[in-house]
């Protein structure tokens, strides 16, 4: 993690885009300015307990060795499959085989339960434990893919970057996945190399 900045960074920023399929995608997180390795999330400690209270996760970080292989296994699914969206390729049949045997991992059941203003329906896993939560993400996820347009779902325009992120806009024109880290940063290089091609 870069040094300037606060410690509680990974916490505060890395908790994303409102899906938990999402966080876990960003959950391997790249230096935006290109300058360090790759950091994995499900590695810190702090980060997986603020994820695991974030969504309400009903497990005790860390995972044991089965489940951490297997998040990183679902995470390399999911990523896979948005830069296949993000480069307008249609969904491959085979990435919704393997997406389909992570849902089977631990098994649910449905059920109704008031809330305010009527019912919802709800899905419980049979089981608990990190299992439980790697089906859980696969099932945001499933669940993201087939209520969103697809080509909203980008990866940030930043090639050192590879944040996954939601375009909300009403145009599909966000290309960052934040204008003060990588939409500034690629602003100021694009000036630069503009004047240096002038001289």
């Amino acid at each position: 993690m870069p040094s300037h900045l606060p410690p509680d960074f990974a916490i505060t920023h890395f908790l994303s885009e409102g899906n938990l399929g999402l966080d876990l995608i960003n959950s391997e997180h790249f230096d935006y300015r290109g300058r360090r390795l790759p950091q994995d999330m499900l590695e810190d400690h702090a980060w997986l307990t603020a994820w695991t209270q974030h969504w309400q996760l009903p497990v005790t970080p860390p995972p044991d060795t089965l489940s951490l292989a297997t998040l990183h296994a679902l995470r390399a699914l999911l990523r896979c499959m948005v830069v296949d969206l993000a480069a307008q390729q249609p969904i491959s049949e085979t990435h919704l085989e393997i997406l389909n045997t992570f849902l089977a991992l631990a098994p649910v059941h449905q059920q109704v339960k008031l809330v305010s203003g009527g019912v919802r329906l709800v899905s419980l896993p049979l089981q608990a434990g990190w299992m439980s939560v790697v089906t859980q993400v696969a099932v945001s996820w499933a669940d993201l893919l087939s209520r969103t347009a697809l080509e909203r779902l980008k990866v940030c325009a930043n090639p050192a970057c590879h944040w996954v992120f939601l375009d909300q806009s009403h145009n599909l024109s966000r290309r960052w996945c934040r204008q003060w880290a990588c939409g500034n940063l690629m602003k100021v290089r694009q000036f630069r190399a503009r004047r240096a091609n002038r001289e």
